[in-house]
């Protein structure tokens, strides 16, 4: 079954060098209406087509990590470990080393299991709770009484270099390897943990958009919230403007994290009730990300008609409607609010016709795409949804 499944998910190779994904028929027989394996060979499937896309940007930028094995990567991680827990570690120390392990996360891959893994039901100390004090301290706002731009640049760097983090110890968790699948069963234990406890304080943070100072604020939420002004090149000789790019890349961050985890979800909710996505967003104010999240989503697909997207533009697209129309299935306010602010911008700029303009032949990611963004579609128009309810009512 593990050389079928490894054979079965890799696209096909033509011999003009393109990579496209052909159509096989697979039939398996699910004995347990309760089993996980399709959800499980979905995700393997969905992570394969977006690996396969990004390889094509490894052709064009002379090449991306290749995930090799470190010949002791517990003690690399205990390493990391016992520098940034350091408890006189300099600011600046801590973010090279913060940088290395970042490198280190893309280039091992086998170093993620331990990331996760906690010896002592999370009595240990691990760098997941590290990482998660530094976003709980700089992403909700600064602790300097004159919050200045400089300031809030410098802690956003902080918690963006940790976010990035985070999100190179998820990806690819759910692969068929033996070593991806440990990395996947110590981050469900994780996020099991306490009731899901660990799950809602990290959806909580990855939706609750960070703090602008009060001397930018309105400036940088114009920018941030209209995809035509951040989409103009006018802006980024304002003072502003280094602030303004990280709190977009904050956002895109968010939501690939987001991806990974809602992916992770659906595993934990047929065996726990109460990790069910409506429960763990009670309370949490999600507009705001949402209206900053479509705002790049449309910087993304309004440029030009030329404009092809890039292979790692094509996959954060993807990210975003996945979240999106999860967000939008599960919480009906989200629903609501996309449907009251956006029903015109996803009529005539984020539907198919319009995506598919924008996306290569060779793009494996692209059918899958398809389905995503005509999903949203029919969620975020009222006419769409109306129709669409309708036709499920005829026998």
């Amino acid at each position: 079954m593990h050389d079928f499944v490894s054979r079965v998910l890799r696209p096909h190779t033509v011999y003009d060098g393109a990579q496209s994904v052909g159509e096989d028929d697979i039939h398996l027989y699910v004995l347990h209406g309760d089993s996980a394996l399709l959800s499980h060979l979905q995700s393997c499937w969905w992570a394969r087509l977006m690996s396969s896309t990004l390889e094509l940007e490894s052709s064009q930028t002379g090449g991306l990590p290749g995930g090799r094995d470190v010949q002791h990567p517990e003690t690399v991680y205990q390493h990391y470990k016992r520098e940034l827990l350091e408890p006189n570690i300099s600011h600046e120390h801590s973010f090279s080393l913060l940088q290395e392990l970042h490198a280190s996360l893309q280039l091992h891959a086998d170093l993620k299991k331990y990331f996760w893994k906690a010896r002592d039901t999370l009595q240990d100390q691990m760098l997941y709770h590290f990482l998660m004090q530094r976003l709980q301290l700089f992403l909700p706002g600064s602790l300097e009484p004159q919050n200045t731009v400089y300031t809030r640049t410098e802690e956003l760097e902080v918690a963006a270099l940790a976010l990035d983090i985070l999100l190179a110890t998820m990806q690819n968790s759910d692969c068929i390897s033996d070593k991806m699948q440990a990395t996947s069963c110590y981050l469900l234990q994780l996020l099991q943990f306490n009731g899901g406890s660990v799950l809602k304080e990290l959806l909580t943070l990855l939706l609750t958009p960070p703090n602008i100072p009060r001397s930018c604020h309105n400036i940088c939420s114009r920018l941030l919230e209209d995809f035509h002004k951040f989409g103009s090149a006018g802006w980024s000789n304002l003072p502003e403007a280094e602030l303004i790019k990280l709190m977009a890349e904050v956002t895109n961050i968010s939501t690939a994290i987001l991806y990974e985890l809602l992916l992770t979800l659906h595993k934990l909710i047929q065996n726990n009730p109460a990790l069910q996505l409506t429960k763990l967003l009670e309370g949490v104010a999600v507009e705001c990300h949402v209206r900053r999240g479509v705002t790049q989503l449309l910087v993304l697909l309004f440029p030009s008609a030329t404009h092809r997207l890039k292979p790692l533009e094509a996959v954060l697209v993807c990210q975003h409607f996945f979240v999106l129309k999860c967000l939008m299935e599960n919480v009906t306010r989200v629903q609501d609010y996309v449907q009251e602010q956006f029903e015109e911008e996803f009529r005539y700029y984020i539907c198919w016709q319009q995506v598919n303009r924008k996306l290569p032949d060779n793009y494996a990611v692209k059918q899958l795409l398809r389905q995503l963004v005509e999903g949203v579609h029919r969620l975020a128009c009222r006419r769409c949804t109306d129709k669409y309810y309708s036709s499920d009512m005829v026998p």
